[in-house]
């Protein structure tokens, strides 16, 4: 029987993310939202070791790919909290959320790259900047804080991205876009994301 199947490969010489991913599924094996892994281990490919990890496929475009509108984006908001909730409940934390990083499949949502992920209240510093909780939450509200800004990037250009910013700018436009200050802005959108970080 044929089956599609996501492949990663990294050098064994520098397979640390893809290490911590292997051992991240396999906690994770049977939550909601979270690839199935299928098989670990070390393979041969042009004279060169590596570490391969192969799990299901799940995706055919990521969440910033889509055409679609306000109520479908509420519905999908929702299916992430969902994920992460689910996750969270095995105590891990992913800690690169971005968009990119869900994706659709036969209308189920699926949160994929556990390369970063590790247990709730241990800091990662290899979060993508743009969507890396600014607060220094160690908490599950760190998810929630880089959730919240990936789907305000798919409303809007996100004010602090740009290539030159100070610290202190920065601050201030992620204070303003804070979901409790954007109730009026997304009335549909920021009080599920308000709720989740007060």
């Amino acid at each position: 029987m044929e089956r599609e199947v996501c492949i990663k490969l990294e050098p064994i010489r520098d397979c640390d993310q893809i290490t911590n991913e292997v051992q991240i599924l396999k906690k994770l094996a049977g939550c909601k939202g979270v690839p199935t892994l299928l098989f670990s281990g070390t393979t041969q490919f042009q004279g060169e070791g590596y570490q391969a990890v192969v799990t299901d496929v799940v995706g055919e475009k990521n969440i910033s790919e889509l055409q679609i509108d306000i109520h479908s984006m509420v519905l999908l908001a929702k299916q992430a909290v969902d994920i992460l909730h689910g996750i969270h409940k095995r105590g891990i934390m992913h800690n690169d959320i971005k968009p990119d990083h869900f994706v659709i499949k036969n209308n189920a949502m699926y949160l994929i790259d556990y390369g970063c992920s590790g247990p709730i209240g241990i800091p990662s510093k290899l979060e993508t900047p743009k969507f890396a909780s600014y607060f220094g939450f160690e908490s599950e509200k760190k998810d929630f804080e880089s959730l919240w800004y990936s789907f305000l990037s798919l409303c809007m250009k996100l004010p602090w991205d740009k290539n030159e910013i100070q610290e202190l700018e920065e601050l201030n436009l992620r204070l303003k876009y804070s979901p409790e200050n954007q109730l009026k802005a997304f009335p549909q959108i920021a009080p599920i994301f308000s709720e989740l970080l007060n």
